[in-house]
């Protein structure tokens, strides 16, 4: 007797990706263990007092490579470096460099005290959701840094190169609706979120730069599943 296949929904078929994936290129037991540089944020959450700041940020360098490779393809998960749909179709990397100018100078003007410091910031991946993604299953922006805090006299090294990966939560399907008709766009959550995520590393201590860098796969597995985890913690606790 056939037994009858029941198609996935969509999500099923985002998490079972997810999970060939990670049975095709598991890390090795050390890069399991090692967190992330930055825990994900969730965009509109209740407000909590800003971590005491180390760094007192007096101006911010952005760069954002022309090697980074941009895609505009509505696929669930292009491979490329840059992939925003937050604003209408144009100079991606100019929206980038703008959207983390915004964040983090709004971080760096909420800041109170600390070492004077200059931070350049060079972007390695802005990867959010396609078209495809936020009106289906939504996802994350995942984020990859390189932070260097300098003396703004000397340009002498205080800290870093600093290693920092953010993930920003973006919602999907009817939520996503919603959170557009109130306003709630996705290039405001990406600048509240990434801004959360300035002040905190504006706070920690210097740290030694990585030894070693996780893949990008590797991180797209991590950002993936969290994201599918926090999708699920909320719908477990909405009333």
């Amino acid at each position: 007797m056939k037994t009858a296949k029941t198609p996935l929904s969509p999500r099923s078929a985002v998490l079972a990706a997810l999970a060939l994936l990670a049975a095709c290129a598991a890390p090795d037991p050390a890069m399991r263990q090692a967190p992330m540089a930055t825990a994900p944020v969730a965009a509109g959450a209740a407000a909590v007092p800003a971590p005491a700041a180390r760094w007192a940020v007096r101006a911010i360098a952005i760069d954002v490579p022309e090697s980074l490779v941009v895609s505009e393809s509505n696929s669930f998960f292009p491979i490329a470096d840059i992939v925003w749909r937050g604003e209408p179709r144009g100079d991606r990397r100019a929206q980038v460099r703008a959207i983390l100018a915004e964040a983090f100078g709004a971080a760096a003007a909420e800041g109170a005290g600390g070492t004077p410091a200059k931070v350049e910031i060079s972007v390695r991946r802005f990867h959010g959701v396609t078209e495809r993604t936020r009106y289906t299953v939504g996802g994350v922006l995942a984020v990859h840094l390189v932070m260097t805090f300098r003396d703004p006299a000397s340009g002498a090294v205080l800290d870093g190169p600093r290693d920092v990966r953010i993930a920003v939560p973006m919602a999907g399907g009817a939520r996503a609706i919603e959170e557009e008709a109130r306003g709630l766009t996705q290039r405001i959550v990406a600048v509240e979120g990434l801004k959360a995520a300035a002040l905190r590393e504006f706070a920690v201590a210097p740290r030694p730069a990585p030894q070693r860098e996780s893949s990008r796969l590797q991180d797209d597995l991590r950002l993936g599943l969290a994201a599918v985890s926090m999708k699920d913690t909320r719908a477990g606790t909405a009333p």
